[in-house]
């Protein structure tokens, strides 16, 4: 992402320039492609479909609704580095058809930015939070580490995405 080099001014000027025109891009594929709030909730539906379950386990998908607050709750194996990286890109997916899931995309995920500006992600030993207060458009993809706050479980088997209501969603 070019966050914290330091380059010449010729450089850092052109980083600025290629951060901006790529915030706009996410931002205006997330705005755009999900045209509706509530499609997330199908976006999150269908990524349970698509996970990976241990042998043997029902698979649950639970949205736990709290003012201000949605938390899924999904009993998965959990994220790997690989599923991360994707979170962290566009149109980098670790699904693919020929293995009979439904999304495949790589941008289903980010329409959980039309009800928050700041996600966060906790699953098996992987604590994030992508924050557009922070990181203005490059939110979209770049990934804060968290640290557990008391009332998050430590989550080494499943996964957690907690959404903070944006304003006046």
């Amino acid at each position: 992402f070019g966050l914290g080099l330091e380059l010449e001014a010729a450089g850092g000027r052109l980083r600025e320039v290629q951060n901006a025109r790529m915030g706009r891009a996410l931002q205006r594929l997330s705005a755009e492609l999900y045209s509706r709030d509530t499609h997330f909730v199908l976006e999150l539906v269908q990524n349970a479909d698509d996970n990976t379950y241990a042998p043997g386990v029902l698979p649950s998908l639970e949205f736990v609704i709290e003012p201000g607050t949605i938390t899924v709750l999904n009993n998965e194996v959990g994220f790997s580095e690989s599923n991360l990286r994707a979170l962290c890109d566009v149109g980098r997916s670790t699904k693919s058809a020929a293995l009979g899931y439904i999304g495949q995309k790589g941008i289903g995920w980010k329409s959980v930015f039309r009800i928050t500006e700041a996600p966060s992600v906790h699953s098996r030993g992987f604590h994030v939070e992508f924050d557009l207060r922070t990181h203005k458009d490059l939110g979209y993809i770049l990934p804060t580490w968290k640290p557990l706050s008391p009332n998050t479980s430590s989550n080494d088997h499943g996964s957690d995405v907690v959404s903070t209501a944006a304003s006046g969603a």
